[in-house]
């Protein structure tokens, strides 16, 4: 629940701990500690950008001679050009914050001459007067930024050139607006405010780091893809402004909102906006325990109310459980404000980086847009990895989920296929070419990657084992009736109604998809195994259909 509604003992503990901060701690002190925490965290992140420019990439740690060595390999051109342009980026940050600290250091003199209380109410009206101090400073900063971006864009030559320069200013104002709203009392309508101010400086540095990203990008399907996607969030997010305009905003859509879920009695506080792509805004919560989630309003496209979307997003999670296992898939649940569904939490995951267990997977995005031969490799990885797909296959298909583009799967830390967004499921329900399996189809402005590797199955040039997909059937099909549709009850209820002739129509379909599973896949696969025969003979290669054919799941 909100802290601005009930949550009032959250509130009072907050203020307490305000006020235990003020006893223990100088408001100059705890500044002073965020700015050498914020230092810390940039001198090492440059110091390991230099070590891999200078000493290479880290592959893995290995014993020599009985001592642990870490095993490093040389960069290649594109990498060392990315992280020189990082330490650039680095280089900027620290000295953007000196010069922060260094117009700050005034308000050491300020308090000097104060006599700055140590605890107790008039620290707090001490605090008050450098407050005010600090807005002079902040309004001092922004005009300096102003003043600078300006020149930087008179240097520039390219357009690649000013996206960049108008990018670093604004995360110093992201950075200056951040910093002033942390200073504000916890709680207050003036931190809230300010919070509000950070997040669409935010908003902007987003938009300008999208459009550098596509300017960099060479000319091709991805960057044709990626404008035609900014200009369809642009339009999106201008209508979604309209609504909001006259609609009361999401209660927990702020920075430091707290939710209480009480079917776990657990606490989540709202840190920030999160910026992950899509057309709804989206915040990262934290509970108790440290554990990330994404917090996504329920709304469609373009700002009106769409509950039944959030419950979507929680059906489809139970039904992945089932399915797929813990290890591929997303918690994730609708989130209630006083009986209304405002929202879902989804648990964050995050992807693999350089340094985790295992070879780098294949970026799924970029190879359906330009499919290559690194799915057909013959190794482990590529193997798990294909028949992951055909998993993942089924579970949309029952989903009736068509929005599975590339972006929407990545592979956790331990290189493990997810795929999460599946808030579009059943919108294509009832609609004619979604009742049988097809390459073809096409209901969103993406194609999907099933249709691309289905495609490309059936043109000799992709390999699959078709075969692998009867486990997956057969674990839907051991799934009694009411296992399996217990998890759309509520979504139907809160779309159709309890008990409704549409509410009985619906349950049939979402429960046909199940039963006809295996009839489905089988008029599918055989098709695609015909055409696949006849493209490898034109191709001149040998036909490797006849296992799949002779299975008993085929035959």
């Amino acid at each position: 629940m909100p802290l601005d509604n009930e949550n009032v003992q959250v509130l009072q503990q907050k203020r307490e701990q305000r006020r235990q901060e003020i006893q223990n701690q100088t408001y100059l002190g705890r500044q002073q500690q965020q700015w050498q925490q914020e230092r810390d965290v940039l001198t090492q992140r440059a110091e390991e950008v230099n070590s891999r420019l200078e000493q290479g990439i880290p592959v893995q740690w290995k014993q020599v001679n009985g001592v642990m060595t870490l095993e490093r390999r040389k960069a290649s051109y594109s990498e060392r050009k990315a992280l020189q342009n990082e330490k650039s980026l680095l280089e900027a940050k620290q000295e953007t914050r000196e010069q922060l600290r260094q117009r700050r250091s005034s308000l050491s003199d300020t308090a000097a001459r104060l006599g700055l209380a140590p605890e107790g109410a008039d620290q707090e009206a001490m605090e008050k007067k450098l407050l005010s101090k600090e807005r002079k400073h902040l309004q001092a900063s922004l005009a300096d930024i102003k003043a600078r971006e300006k020149y930087m864009l008179f240097q520039a030559g390219t357009k690649q050139a000013k996206l960049w320069a108008q990018a670093q200013c604004q995360q110093e104002r992201v950075d200056a607006a951040a910093h002033y709203a942390l200073m504000m009392p916890v709680g207050s309508v003036e931190r809230r405010r300010a919070m509000a101010v950070k997040e669409n400086e935010q908003i902007k540095l987003n938009k300008l780091n999208k459009k550098l990203k596509m300017e960099k990008m060479p000319q091709g399907p991805e960057r044709e893809n990626a404008e035609k996607t900014f200009a369809r969030h642009e339009k999106f997010d201008a209508m979604k402004k309209l609504v909001g305009a006259f609609k009361k905003a999401n209660p927990l859509s702020r920075e430091e909102a707290v939710y209480r879920d009480e079917r776990d009695d657990k606490t989540y506080v709202n840190k920030g906006r999160a910026f992950f792509g899509g057309t709804k805004p989206m915040y990262i919560f934290e509970d108790s325990q440290g554990q990330e989630f994404l917090y996504k309003e329920a709304i469609n496209c373009v700002g009106f109310e769409k509950t039944q979307g959030a419950l979507v997003t929680e059906a489809a999670s139970k039904l992945q459980q089932k399915l797929c296992g813990d290890d591929h898939s997303i918690p994730a649940s609708a989130v209630r404000v006083n009986g209304k569904i405002v929202g879902s939490l989804q648990k964050k995951v995050d992807s693999w980086r350089e340094g985790d267990p295992g070879l780098p997977p294949p970026d799924l995005f970029k190879w359906q847009q330009d499919p290559d031969e690194t799915l057909n490799a013959d190794t482990p990885q590529m193997e798990e990895i294909r028949t992951g797909l055909l998993r993942e296959h089924v579970l949309d298909w029952l989903l009736c989920n068509f929005d599975t583009k590339g972006e929407n799967f990545l592979f956790d830390r331990r290189g493990n296929l997810v795929s999460f967004d599946k808030e579009a499921s059943f919108s294509h329900l009832s609609d004619k070419d979604a009742q049988d399996m097809s390459y073809d189809y096409v209901p969103h402005s993406n194609d999907t990657i099933y249709n691309v590797i289905f495609r490309r199955y059936a043109q000799g040039l992709q390999k699959l084992d078709l075969t692998k997909t009867e486990q997956f059937v057969e674990q839907v099909e051991s799934m009694s009736e009411q296992e399996y549709m217990e998890q759309f009850l509520p979504m139907l209820e809160e779309k159709y109604g309890r008990d409704t002739r549409k509410y009985h129509e619906n349950y049939q379909k979402i429960l046909d998809r199940k039963t006809q599973l295996r009839e489905k896949y089988r008029a599918f696969y055989q098709k695609l195994l015909d055409e696949r025969r006849e493209n490898l003979r034109k191709l001149g290669k040998a036909d490797d259909t006849q296992d799949a054919r002779n299975s008993d799941f085929l035959r």
